[in-house]
């Protein structure tokens, strides 16, 4: 018997609601201006048939990722201005999935945050700065 290999599908956004802690800062805007196009993408991830959905937060706060999901697929919560909930949310719903992953593991590397080593060689060595980005 042929042993399938797992197939993947990575979708990236930027970050919608949280850019400004983000290295490259983007304005993204409201959402809800952009429903039709993230309608017609999730649409087409719902073609790929997800198993999982797995979204960027952090692992040790899935719980509070869960109630989340739990309540907007109950109608009781409407989606928030994010990629999580805007895609992830909304692509586990349709295919009706009962959970979401968080896959995240954002800690500082070593006591210092990333974003510092990102501001600091900025501000002090841009020339290193733009070889980082």
């Amino acid at each position: 018997m042929a042993q399938l290999k797992p197939a993947v599908l990575v979708l990236g956004t930027y970050h919608m609601s949280r850019g400004q802690r983000d290295a490259f800062r983007l304005d993204p805007g409201d959402a809800s201006a952009r429903q039709e196009e993230i309608l017609e993408c999730v649409e087409l991830l719902k073609k790929f048939k997800p198993t999982k959905i797995a979204v960027e937060y952090d692992k040790v706060r899935e719980d509070l990722l869960q109630a989340a999901y739990r309540k907007y697929r109950n109608g009781d919560k409407p989606l928030e201005n994010d990629e999580i909930e805007q895609f992830g949310f909304r692509l586990a719903k349709a295919l009706n999935h009962s959970t979401i992953c968080a896959v995240d593991w954002n800690r500082p590397v070593g006591g210092i945050p990333v974003s510092f080593i990102y501001d600091f060689a900025k501000d002090t060595q841009p020339a290193v700065f733009e070889e980082m980005v």
